[in-house]
């Protein structure tokens, strides 16, 4: 999601991501997972962003 701020001049991105339930029954292979990607997200959107 992205929004402006209230209080600064910059729009703020907000990332998350999403597993299905049943595939949470190894938990930390679920979350290392969903890490892997919200960073390759981000690095994207900087890339995008010229960052």
């Amino acid at each position: 999601a992205a929004r402006p701020s209230g209080t600064e001049p910059k729009v703020k991105f907000y990332m998350f991501t999403y597993i299905a339930p049943e595939q949470l029954a190894n938990l930390d292979a679920a979350k290392a997972e969903m890490n892997d990607r919200l960073n390759q997200f981000q690095a994207d959107l900087e890339a995008f962003a010229g960052l």
